[in-house]
């Protein structure tokens, strides 16, 4: 069983008052998940090719919901929910949790490519 448990920081329900206490440090969760999964090895890196098919899948086709929609219980989740920092990528990238799933509920094109480039380093 995977358990989210959210950032301090996310818990707000508005969104504004999000995206301004979280605007400036998002680059750098950003950068310290895809370090965190750089750490786990194999699965780490099998958690990046997920993410970037994903999140490029989301890029190309943003109106489809089955592409905003993770669910870390399927087996092809399975690496990104097991690897250190997979999760935290994903909200950082703009993923909330809801009824067990991770939703990107606003898709923002700017912040996804700034997640496909740290994750390309």
């Amino acid at each position: 069983m995977v358990v989210f448990l959210l950032p301090p920081a996310s818990r707000s329900r508005d969104p504004e008052a999000l995206d301004k206490r979280t605007s400036m440090d998002r680059q750098q969760r950003m950068q310290s998940a895809a370090t965190r999964l750089v750490a786990c090895g194999p699965t780490g890196a099998r958690a990046i090719d997920i993410l970037v098919a994903s999140v490029t899948k989301v890029l190309a086709e943003p109106h489809k919901e089955r592409y905003r929609i993770v669910d870390p219980s399927h087996p092809a989740m399975h690496p990104l929910a097991e690897a250190r920092g997979g999760t935290e990528f994903l909200w950082a990238i703009g993923y909330e949790p809801v009824h067990g799933h991770l939703v990107l509920q606003r898709h923002d094109p700017a912040q996804l490519r700034a997640g496909l480039d740290v994750l390309a380093r």
